[in-house]
C-alpha cells in the first residue's frame, strides 16, 4: 500500500504520519523532501524551513574527511538559503505498509511527545539491519528520535536497556539519548528517545579513547550474562565507531545501542580504533588485543557472508595488518 505523504496535523484529528495533513488557511499543505546525501540519498531533509532542513541534516553521520567537508557545507547553506538549495528533486514521500497501522503508531508518538508539524526520516543502509528512524519535528525543534524495526524487537530492547542502565549511572563522559517510550503496533516495533544529534556533529579529532571504553564497562555492569560466558569477558557497546560516537560542541554523545552484548577484553576499543583507521584512510599503530582482534574478524566475516562489501574488506584488511599483543 503506498499513500502520499501529507504534514500531519499534530494527529489532533486522527490523522497519520503518512496520512495526515496540515490546513493552512484554505490550503493543505503535503509534505515534501529532498533526499541527502547526494549519491547515498538515505536521508529524507524536509522542506518547510531551514530549521527543520538542518533538523534533517543532522540524521546523517559522515566521518571521512571529505564527506565531513562536503556536510559543513551543505550545513551552512541550508542555513542560509534553506533545504532547497540541496542538489536533487523535491518529492513525495511513499508510505510502507497499512494506512491503519501508521496512524495507529503516529497516535503513540504524539502521545509521547505531543503535536508534531513534520519529521525527517533516516533509512538504514546495511544489509540484514532493516527498519529506519524518523525524526519528529514540532515548531522547527526536535521532539523524539523514535527508531522503528519490522519484526525484530529484540534490537531496540537491548537499546533501551542499555540507555536506562547508562541514565542511571550519571557518567559525565558522554552522553546518551533520553528514552521516551516505546511499543508495536503490527509487525512495527519501535524505540522513541531525546534527539540526541541536535545540532552539527562530527567525530571527535581528538580523544582520550580509554575513558570512553571505562565508562562504557562501568555504564553496563549490570547487564545480564548469558550463560557459559567466558570469565574475563566484559561489557560492550557492540557498534563503537566514529559514526556513533559524535561531538557537539564541546561534549561527546554515543548512539545507537542496539548492539550490547560481552565480549573480550578490548572489543570496543578495536572496533573504534579499526573503523577509525578505515574512514580517515591510516593504519592502527597502536598494538590491540589479539582476541578482540580475531573476535571482529569472525564477526564480519560472519555478517559478511557471499556478499562482497567494500568497506567490510577494508575493514577487514585493516585487522589483518594491525599489531596485536
Amino acid at each position: 500500500v503506498h499513500a502520499e505523504l501529507r504534514v500531519p496535523n499534530g494527529l489532533r484529528q486522527g490523522g497519520s504520519l503518512f496520512s495526515g495533513s496540515q490546513a493552512l488557511g484554505r490550503r493543505r499543505r503535503v509534505a515534501r523532501f529532498k533526499r541527502y546525501p547526494p549519491g547515498l540519498g538515505h536521508v529524507e531533509v524536509p522542506m518547510e524551513s531551514r530549521r527543520a532542513g538542518r533538523l534533517g541534516l543532522t540524521l546523517y553521520t559522515p566521518s571521512r574527511p571529505a564527506s565531513l567537508l562536503a556536510h559543513r557545507v551543505a550545513w551552512s547553506l541550508v542555513g542560509m538559503a534553506g533545504p532547497r538549495c540541496l542538489p536533487g528533486s523535491v518529492h513525495r514521500l511513499d508510505q510502507p505498509g497499512d494506512v491503519s497501522v501508521w496512524q495507529e503508531l503516529s497516535e503513540q508518538w504524539a502521545g509521547l511527545v505531543g503535536r508534531f508539524d513534520t519529521f525527517a526520516v533516516y533509512t538504514r543502509r546495511q544489509e540484514g539491519r532493516q527498519g529506519m528512524g524518523v525524526l519528529l519535528i514540532a515548531a522547527d525543534r526536535g521532539v523524539a528520535f523514535v527508531k522503528l524495526r519490522k519484526d525484530a524487537g529484540e534490537p531496540l530492547d537491548n537499546e533501551r536497556l542499555a540507555l536506562e542502565t547508562m541514565a542511571r549511572r550519571r557518567l559525565d563522559v558522554f552522553t546518551v539519548p533520553a528514552v521516551l517510550g516505546h511499543g508495536a503496533v503490527g509487525e512495527w516495533s519501535f524505540l522513541a528517545t531525546s534527539p540526541g544529534l541536535a545540532g552539527m556533529h562530527s567525530p571527535p579529532r581528538t580523544l582520550s579513547l580509554r575513558p570512553v571504553l571505562d565508562a562504557i564497562v562501568s555504564g553496563l555492569q549490570d547487564l545480564p550474562s548469558p550463560d557459559h560466558l567466558p570469565a574475563e569477558w566484559v561489557p560492550m557497546h557492540g557498534d563503537l565507531t566514529p559514526w556513533n560516537l559524535r561531538k557537539i560542541a564541546r561534549r561527546l554523545i554515543l548512539v545507537d545501542w542496539e548492539d550490547i552484548g560481552w565480549g573480550p577484553v578490548g572489543a570496543d576499543e578495536v572496533s573504534y580504533l579499526a573503523t577509525e583507521a578505515v574512514v580517515r584512510g591510516h593504519a592502527v599503530r597502536r598494538a590491540l588485543p589479539a582476541e578482540a582482534v580475531a573476535y571482529w574478524r569472525t564477526r564480519i566475516e560472519q555478517r559478511r557472508g557471499d556478499r562482497r562489501d567494500k568497506f567490510d574488506e577494508a575493514l577487514l584488511g585493516v585487522l589483518d595488518r594491525c599489531p596485536v599483543t
